[in-house]
């Protein structure tokens, strides 16, 4: 009988935490992340180095600032990040920006976040570009905001490249680490002609893209390795600048 007792209380202890529904942790399986996107405003401006976004934001969500810029006429100089301002303190990952300049266009794009949103209510959200001129300046910045489901986010890479795309081109290197269920942002910025065409799915949350300025911005959801997006030019010998940033 004590024998038999035994068999069953091991029986039940190893079912007890699915009957229970099993509270995730810091050792969470990679199925119960659920990465998705809650939000993706854009802005296009002009002749400006400050441009916004106004929206309200969900406390605890990830946000994502991101900004594409060009200047077909004053092509001698480079756009750099400045400062980012609405909801709290930003952060500036090393290694996101690129840019570049030649004789089609001065042209950039940079990434900053905050791992947990503040979320008071209906705010503007403001990317700062400095260097370049203003006059014939175009740029878009897109708002990234997304929930994991469970638990709070961590930024794991970031990279940036400027490849020349003869009708198609790759974006970043990136070596993922530290998590198990990835959310992976681009942010491309083509100097001639038209915006980068995405590669489809998974990248398609979002899939934006704004032809004034030339921008485009795409994220994948839930992927457990890396392979870098091979985006579509219209033009020949085309520069992009491409930002790339993982979050687990």
């Amino acid at each position: 009988m004590r024998q038999l007792f035994t068999l069953f209380f091991w029986f039940w202890s190893l079912t007890l935490p699915a009957q229970q529904g099993m509270m995730p942790g810091p050792g969470t399986p990679a199925a119960q992340l659920n990465w998705t996107l809650v939000r993706h405003p854009g802005t296009a401006c002009s002749a400006n180095y400050t441009c916004s976004v106004t929206t309200a934001v969900t406390a605890g969500d990830l946000i994502v600032l991101c900004s594409g810029a060009s200047n077909t006429l004053n092509t001698s100089n480079p756009y750099t990040f400045s400062s980012a301002s609405g909801d709290g303190t930003w952060v500036h990952p090393t290694g996101v920006a690129s840019s570049s300049t030649n004789a089609n266009a001065s042209s950039a794009t940079d990434c900053v976040y905050r791992l947990s949103a503040a979320g008071s209510g209906s705010e503007t959200l403001s990317f700062v570009w400095s260097g370049n001129s203003t006059s014939s300046m175009k740029s878009y910045v897109g708002l990234f905001e997304y929930s994991r489901g469970v638990g709070s986010a961590t930024y794991d890479v970031g990279n940036s490249s400027n490849p020349t795309c003869n009708v198609t081109c790759s974006g970043p290197t990136l070596s993922l680490s530290g998590g198990t269920q990835y959310l992976i942002i681009e942010a491309t910025e083509n100097n001639k002609g038209l915006p980068l065409a995405g590669p489809g799915s998974p990248w398609t949350n979002p899939a934006d893209s704004d032809s004034a300025s030339f921008s485009s911005f795409f994220g994948a959801l839930n992927q457990t390795s890396y392979t870098a997006p091979v985006f579509t030019s219209t033009y020949l010998s085309a520069v992009a600048d491409i930002s790339a940033l993982a979050f687990y």
